[in-house]
């Protein structure tokens, strides 16, 4: 369950940085190339996952639950803080 939101969440954060890459923006500080190793990255967390859902259904779905749950603490939070620097 942990493993899976885990990946989840660094897989996600590649592919960001891949889709900064992609359209092309001038970054606001240097970064790095895209480099394979990356790309490998993605591609063994997105097996992982895959792997504990189809081993482990029930955990898998609990596990996605509570990160699911996690979304609506998110736009609150958001709407909180955009309403903050507003005043």
């Amino acid at each position: 369950m942990v493993l899976s939101a885990d990946f989840l969440r660094a897989g996600r954060g590649v592919c960001a940085r891949a889709e900064a890459h992609a359209t092309g923006r001038p970054p606001s500080v240097p970064r790095p190339r895209l480099s394979v190793d990356a790309v490998l990255f993605v591609v063994a967390a997105a097996a992982l996952v895959a792997n504990t859902i189809a081993t482990q259904p029930g955990r898998a779905a609990v596990g996605i639950g509570v990160v699911l749950l996690g979304l609506p603490v998110y736009f609150i939070w958001r709407n909180l803080k955009s309403n903050l620097k507003s005043i």
